[in-house]
């Protein structure tokens, strides 16, 4: 029994130094599916903060309800007073641990996700 050896081309590998991510802060109006969308150097009370002030403006005259994970910042006690202060133009609905798949901006990453960034290797995560 004879082995014989091949040569096995190689794909070309494109060399990844480290793991980037961007964070989008997020609302999806569900009457009418307008997404609104703002990326942030990370994720903390002060630029959540920025995010509803955006949003605030965007929707000058409408009340806004916001469905919210459980993350940390969510709860400070800045996000927690801007919160106070301004309760008659929005409100949030906190969801239960383990459950953003009831939240619907979250259909959207995964369906953006799937659609435009699955198994996609990138130089750079700079838009």
């Amino acid at each position: 029994m004879s082995v014989s050896k091949r040569k096995v081309a190689k794909s070309p590998a494109t060399k990844v130094n480290k793991r980037e991510t961007n964070l989008f802060f997020s609302y999806v109006n569900i009457k009418d599916g307008e997404v609104f969308a703002k990326r942030a150097k990370r994720g903390n009370a002060r630029t959540f903060i920025l995010f509803l002030t955006r949003l605030m403006q965007r929707y000058p005259r409408k009340k806004i309800i916001m469905i919210l994970d459980n993350i940390r910042y969510h709860h400070s006690k800045l996000v927690m007073k801007f919160l106070k202060k301004n309760n008659q133009r929005i409100e949030f609905w906190y969801l239960s641990a383990y459950s953003q798949d009831l939240n619907p901006i979250e259909r959207i990453w995964w369906y953006m996700r799937r659609k435009i960034t699955h198994n996609l290797a990138v130089e750079s995560m700079e838009l």
